[in-house]
């Protein structure tokens, strides 16, 4: 899975967390685990590539998330949960230098075993981008 969606979901559970907690260390604690868990269930969404549109459909929304965390003033909870709902593969994918070299840096799989999961089409990929960019604009304009 795309980046977008596992820094979305993190998103949403620190979000909740916080709402629940009201206290932000509390909070970032207590949703870590899931947040970063939530990654391994994601994954077992099966997304078609991009291809040439991953600018548009990840590295884009990548952008969108960040300057909406610092307009929204809370740049710091977008990034804990963009890191946490990422994590495994920042690990797997050697903090991404397996995309720009990977004879360099090889992916390993340590998180990424899943054999079985929903597949998606391009168009369901695609949809999942424009729903999550959405949903933390949203999250940004409210918290």
């Amino acid at each position: 899975m795309y980046s977008n969606p596992h820094a979305t979901v993190g998103l949403v559970i620190n979000v909740v967390s916080q709402a629940i907690f009201q206290d932000t260390l509390t909070a970032y604690l207590v949703a870590m685990p899931f947040a970063i868990g939530s990654h391994y269930v994601l994954d077992f969404v099966k997304e078609t590539h991009l291809k040439d549109d991953v600018f548009v459909y990840d590295v884009l929304p990548s952008w969108i998330y960040y300057i909406a965390g610092f307009f929204s003033g809370n740049f710091l909870l977008f990034l804990v949960s963009w890191i946490e709902g990422n994590l495994f593969d920042i690990i797997d994918k050697k903090f991404y230098l397996s995309v720009v070299n990977s004879k360099k840096f090889p992916a390993t799989h340590y998180f990424h075993k899943h054999k079985t999961g929903i597949e998606t089409t391009l168009f369901g990929t695609k949809l999942t981008s424009v729903v999550c960019v959405i949903l933390f604009i949203i999250i940004s304009l409210i918290i």
